[in-house]
């Protein structure tokens, strides 16, 4: 009466079971399996790749099998550890942690001396189902309900679970551990009764950082929170929406299941609700604005849910986050989808976001010229309506020329970007042959630097300063564009940011000069650069946008590279190694997103410059053409705010009730002051530096506070509604903080409590 255990090939079970597959290894030494089938998971990738050099191999003619590394392995024990051999605990000992942990966790605990403890938990308890045990403890009470007509009492575990997540966020989170009561937090929201509880303390958490929003999706918050997107209670919409934007804002992955499951609908709905404050519907907009970023089913969708009409209303709205925001999402849902783009040119979406341009706050008019660019930069057919609306577009964003702001004018210059990719086609900015109608182009080596080209008549010059014909023969734009067209407008305006004191903003003007030169320089001499060997391996089938090839830091005319000539009045040559410059140019990335996580820290800092491009290096061949690509990073740069820790924090931390705050003119260093003591934190680490008392007495109270000499030795400067003035140094350093004087401002004034007067009181 025994149990006779077969040997099993671990080779063999791989063949039978394939991939993927989940095995279980409920039994002693379990890691010794393991560390088996990785050797022969190895082994089979290698008789693959044998096999895929071989014809002749008996598996060439067969089709490539999963590889094994995607299975999953659960083993019991490391390779030299037993299992408990105990006749009261089950044999699949493992298997049963899986199945059933709560009941083997209880059978376990009782086999413990510690059980003793806890009067009345028995094994015959423990082997009650769950649900039997949950009746039990429910008609327990019935007695007394009927009796005494008691109350029916809820089962305090969740209560107690998360009244403790609260106390782990309001202790802080510096160098500790995760809270353990996450995952029962995430069950807690299928509970009626806890679930606006566990939403608003769920919030909190995931407001702390991108590393609580990684965790939270990891323990798997994402099914809970997308099934309460079926909920229609209004008390829940601020709660979701604030959740959701955390979520999308580390994670913009899961936009496909949110349109599945129509979860956009809910934002659409969140976004037209006038009731709902604004910061709410900035962060509806922003959902939304992830929701249609290039997934074409996002952008139909919410194209139906009438996206569009709902965004142009929110235009004037007072808030600038949600401006911003409604031109981030509208330029988003009509980028490379027409449909969306002619419901815009209906609604008159490019003349009501004309508004923004001249907006007061920068980011806002920068959302505004990307919309714009995205309008214009259509990869749709034209038709002489919507030329006529793109260069009315165009007439507008030249205006921006001057913008005081160097993140406008970086997105300008790829709104333009967007017109000559897309007026490429039909040869609008590409060269002819000279026409009396047209003006000549001459020699460029009137200007080597282009960015001395500064005053308006040199600029205007500059048209006529452009030859690519190597022979001399002039070469113009294309016959039927005048001088004066939008086109030429266009390019001034190129030139005119191709001399910005701002170097990002000139070299993405340059990036685009030097496509226009190279495409007229391709256009000019077909024959030449056809037998030029620097283009046999990589004519241009389509355009890339990697890479520059003008080199302002030197002065210098630019070394022809192997693929181009740059604002040069040379055809290509062949290959030649290209000196280093005097040093590095800034050559920022024309396509793709860049990596601002590695660049921007996780607050904007005080005169913070906005986004930036990252150099991936040059890439061999096509340097100098522009795409639909080039962008300036603005939507992921945006969409850091999000991620960041953007509830109030001082409230709950600040030893006192605020009643003023200060900011310091030149460190990031706060004064809270509550009624009688002054509080300093630093607000980019959320650290408190310094508190101490200000000496008033007992009935006054801090009315105001100044910094003095904020630029060297800051003094702060105190006072009291009982007409007193306080200066301190030697404070937020961690020593003690010294009075340095004292004096009565007010003699007359005596204090008053809110709400109160006196006949001999001041205000």
């Amino acid at each position: 009466n025994y149990t006779q255990y077969i040997p099993l090939s671990i080779y063999d079970l791989q063949t039978w079971m394939g991939s993927p597959s989940i095995f279980v290894y409920d039994c002693s030494n379990a890691g010794i399996i393991v560390k088996s089938f990785k050797q022969f998971a190895l082994q089979r990738e290698q008789e693959l790749e044998v096999a895929a050099i071989n014809p002749n191999h008996p598996l060439a003619q067969m089709p490539l099998p999963p590889s094994m590394k995607n299975c999953i392995q659960l083993a019991a024990c490391e390779a030299s550890e037993l299992l408990p051999m105990n006749p009261d605990l089950p044999a699949d000992l493992f298997t049963s942690c899986l199945t059933t942990p709560i009941k083997i966790a209880l059978r376990w605990f009782c086999m413990q001396k510690s059980a003793k403890l806890v009067p009345g938990v028995t094994l015959d308890l423990i082997e009650k189902q769950a649900w039997d045990l949950a009746v039990d403890i429910c008609l327990s009470q019935l007695p007394t309900i009927i009796e005494e007509g008691t109350a029916f009492r809820h089962s305090p575990f969740f209560a107690e679970q998360l009244t403790a997540f609260q106390v782990w966020l309001t202790m802080g989170v510096e160098n500790r551990s995760p809270p353990e009561q996450l995952p029962i937090v995430l069950q807690v929201l299928l509970s009626q009764v806890h679930r606006l509880r566990a939403l608003d303390l769920l919030g909190r958490f995931l407001d702390l950082g991108p590393w609580a929003v990684s965790l939270a999706l990891s323990v798997g918050i994402f099914p809970y929170v997308l099934k309460l997107l079926q909920s229609s209670a209004r008390e829940l919409r601020p709660l979701l929406v604030f959740i959701w934007a955390k979520i999308l804002a580390v994670d913009s992955s899961c936009q496909a299941d949110l349109v599945k499951d129509n979860g956009h609908k809910y934002f659409l709905s969140v976004l037209a609700d006038s009731y709902m404050p604004a910061e709410h519907r900035t962060m509806a907009v922003f959902i939304l604005a992830i929701i249609v970023n290039s997934y074409t089913t996002g952008q139909e969708a919410c194209l139906q849910g009438n996206l569009i009409a709902n965004c142009l209303e929110q235009l004037s709205d007072p808030h600038p986050l949600l401006r911003q925001w409604v031109a981030i999402c509208l330029g988003r849902i009509w980028q490379n989808f027409d449909s969306a783009r002619w419901c815009g040119v209906r609604d008159s979406a490019h003349e009501k976001l004309y508004i923004l341009l001249s907006d007061p706050i920068p980011e806002v008019r920068c959302a505004a010229v990307f919309a714009l660019g995205t309008f214009v930069g259509n990869s749709g057919e034209r038709t002489d309506h919507s030329t006529t609306i793109d260069h009315n577009v165009a007439m507008m964003l030249a205006q921006l020329i001057n913008d005081g702001s160097p993140v406008v004018r970086k997105e300008l210059v790829v709104a333009l970007s967007h017109l000559v990719v897309q007026y490429e086609k039909p040869g609008n900015l590409t060269p002819g042959r000279d026409s009396p109608a047209v003006p000549r182009l001459r020699s460029v080596n009137s200007y080597t630097n282009i960015r001395t080209a500064t005053t308006s008549r040199n600029l205007n010059k500059s048209l006529q300063n452009l030859n690519v014909n190597e022979e001399g023969g002039p070469v113009a734009f294309s016959p039927g564009v005048s001088f004066n067209s939008v086109y030429t407008q266009i390019w001034r305006v190129l030139l005119h940011l191709a001399a910005d004191p701002f170097p990002e903003v000139s070299d993405l003007a340059m990036k685009v000069l030097n496509s226009i030169a190279y495409k007229a320089t391709v256009n000019a001499r077909p024959q030449r650069i056809l037998d030029s060997g620097s283009l046999t391996q990589s004519a241009p089938a389509s355009p890339t946008s990697k890479g520059t090839h003008i080199h302002q830091a030197s002065g210098s005319p630019p070394m022809p590279s192997a693929c181009s000539s740059s604002l040069t009045n040379d055809v290509p040559k062949p290959p030649a190694r290209e000196q280093p410059a005097a040093r590095p140019p800034y050559t920022p990335t024309l396509g793709g997103q860049a990596p601002h996580s590695h660049q921007f820290p996780r607050t904007r800092k005080m005169f913070d410059k906005g986004p930036e491009q990252a150099d991936d290096g040059d890439e061999p061949g096509h340097k100098h053409y522009i795409t639909a690509a080039l962008q300036t990073g603005l939507c992921d740069w945006s969409a850091k705010y999000f991620a960041q820790p953007v509830m109030k924090v001082f409230i709950n931390r600040n030893p006192g009730v605020p009643s003023v705050v200060k900011f310091h003119p030149f460190n990031a260093c706060i004064a809270v002051a509550d009624k009688d003591s002054i509080c300093f934190w630093d607000w980019e680490k959320g650290e408190r530096l310094d508190y101490f008392y200000n000496g008033n007495p007992r009935y006054t109270r801090i009315t105001a506070m100044e910094y003095l000499n904020g630029h060297d030795c800051s003094l702060l400067l105190t006072a009291t509604d009982d007409g007193a003035l306080r200066i301190w140094k030697n404070f937020a350093d961690q020593r003690n903080p010294e009075m340095v004087t004292a004096w009565q401002g007010l003699s007359d004034m005596l204090p008053t409590t809110r709400g109160q007067t006196s006949n001999n009181s001041t205000h």
